[in-house]
């Protein structure tokens, strides 16, 4: 409980983020006296308790041991503002919490933009994840199910698949059975599937003979899944895409400089909590996990 630093990192600012608009005059009305309840655990003194997770469970959406969490990381840098001088009286702090906590993430955000990235990790990144980077081929396709599988309803399908290679515009065939399925024929199905990489959920027969054409227009043999016969027809071929250094670089500085800032918020939090500033009442916490219906510690 209560030790993956960059989870709680990610939480952090997700919750500051989503309490941007706060009224900080309604931060200073808060009392701690007032709010504290039950104290479960205490941050160089001072109290939390378990009135004041309850309500941050209400903000975030979220389960008590991450409500704590959050409250704990936020104090502690609190104090690392007040420790830089950026305030100086307590009454101060109370009035601008989140807003000075925000400030020194933003001061994070600034230090550690793309641009700031070097290119030497960028291009490290980019051989590291080449393959992750790359677009695959993607197909597009318009299929007519028959929902039958047994050998009626293979005529059936075979009967169509006919109409359709005979048809001098293929398309004309699967709109009228369109039509059709749209005035509640029975077993049939038509529809029209987007541009699609393997691996993208269609069932593997389906998926192998879409991949396996090598042109465009009617697939000459009838396909056969776990929901019926198909006659299917290629309508795109989109070839795949190597996309270059040039292409991903902005992408790949974007990610590292997000994935930097959340690890010295993480940082920063796990050097706050070596100097033993934070101590848990054992007895506190496990009662507020079991009033959110979660195993005490020990368990």
């Amino acid at each position: 409980m209560l030790r993956d630093t960059t989870r709680r990192a990610l939480t952090l600012l997700a919750l500051l983020s989503a309490c941007g608009g706060e009224d900080p005059a309604r931060t200073a009305q808060r009392e701690p006296a007032q709010r504290v309840g039950r104290v479960v655990a205490r941050v160089d003194g001072q109290p939390i308790g378990a009135s004041e997770v309850e309500a941050r469970m209400r903000d975030m959406g979220g389960g008590a041991e991450a409500a704590l969490e959050s409250l704990i990381d936020e104090r502690l840098l609190l104090d690392e503002v007040r420790r830089r001088g950026i305030v100086e009286s307590a009454e101060d702090a109370r009035a601008a919490e989140r807003v000075m906590v925000r400030a020194m993430l933003r001061d994070f955000e600034a230090a550690l933009t793309p641009a700031s990235i070097p290119m030497g990790e960028v291009r490290a990144d980019f051989e590291e994840h080449r393959e992750k980077l790359q677009v695959p081929e993607q197909r597009a396709s318009w299929h007519i199910l028959v929902e039958d599988a047994a050998a009626s309803g293979r005529e059936r399908a075979a009967t169509i698949l006919e109409e359709v290679r005979e048809a001098e515009e293929p398309r004309a065939v699967f709109r009228r059975y369109a039509a059709r399925q749209a005035e509640a024929e029975t077993g049939l199905k038509a529809e029209e599937l987007p541009p699609l990489p393997r691996n993208a959920g269609l069932e593997k027969a389906y998926e192998d003979a879409l991949f396996a054409a090598k042109t465009m227009g009617p697939i000459k043999n009838l396909i056969e899944t776990s929901y019926g016969w198909h006659v299917v027809a290629v309508t795109e071929i989109i070839p795949a895409q190597t996309r270059t250094l040039e292409d991903v670089e902005d992408e790949i500085r974007r990610r590292l400089s997000q994935k930097k800032r959340f690890e010295k918020v993480a940082s920063t939090v796990r050097a706050l909590e070596a100097q033993g500033l934070v101590q848990y009442d054992d007895e506190g916490v496990d009662r507020l996990l079991s009033m959110a219906g979660l195993p005490s510690r020990g368990e």
